[in-house]
C-alpha cells in the first residue's frame, strides 16, 4: 500500500480552515518549501491530516491513461520523513489503524 499525504502551496487557507475545524490539527501542518523538496516552486504545506492509504494496484487505477505521466523519485530527507510521521501520528483526524502501519 501506498500511504498519501496532500502538498499545498495554500498554506493560509489550509492553516485558517484547521483553525476554525479543528484547532489542534494545525500542528500536523508541516512547511515545506523549494529548500527541502526542491520541486516546488512556492513555499507549501504537507496536510497530515488529510492522508489516504490506498494499493499500489489502486492508484495506477485512478491514472488517466491519455495522459502521459512520468513517475519520479524523490529524494526526501529522513529528517522530513519523521517529521511527517510524526504530524501523522499526533494528527487528531488520521485513523488509529493508519497510525498504528507506521514504523516511525
Amino acid at each position: 500500500c501506498l500511504l498519501l499525504c496532500i502538498i499545498t502551496s495554500k498554506v493560509e487557507r489550509r492553516t485558517k480552515y484547521y483553525e476554525f475545524r479543528h484547532k489542534t490539527a494545525v500542528d500536523c501542518l508541516v512547511k515545506v518549501d523549494n529548500n527541502i523538496l526542491s520541486f516546488l516552486k512556492v513555499e507549501s504545506v504537507i496536510d497530515c491530516n488529510s492522508i489516504e492509504l490506498i494499493p499500489k494496484k489502486e492508484l495506477l487505477d485512478r491514472i488517466d491513461p491519455t495522459h502521459s505521466i512520468v513517475v519520479k523519485q524523490r529524494n526526501i530527507s529522513n529528517e522530513l520523513k519523521e517529521e511527517i510521521g510524526r504530524a501523522i501520528k499526533k494528527s487528531p483526524l488520521v485513523k488509529p489503524y493508519i497510525k498504528k502501519l507506521l514504523k516511525c
